[in-house]
């Protein structure tokens, strides 16, 4: 994620949340296999609660787009602003 983050924001992001995850690591409390247990394996981490929202909704709106031509729609436009470069052909 860290990288995928770097990769599409730039460095900025992924190192202020590098930070926050080693000031996590930092306390008493919590190590480093709690940490990653908790980011990666609990619902509170990416794999959980955030994973299961955006699934859910490209879901919907993938249903919703095919039920309502939606697709089409945007296919035709992108073939007509493409329409005088290479490889553009109408489906």
């Amino acid at each position: 994620m860290l990288e995928a983050c770097r990769r599409t924001h730039s460095a900025p992001l992924p190192l202020t949340a590098v930070a926050f995850i080693l000031s996590a690591v930092g306390t008493r409390e919590l190590t480093l296999g709690y940490t990653a247990d908790v980011m990666h394996l609990k619902t509170e981490g990416i794999f959980g609660i955030p994973l299961n929202v955006s699934a859910t909704y490209l879901v919907l709106f993938g249903a919703m787009a095919e039920r309502l031509g939606t697709g089409r729609v945007l296919i035709e436009f992108a073939s007509a602003i493409a329409v005088r470069t290479t490889g553009a052909r109408l489906l």
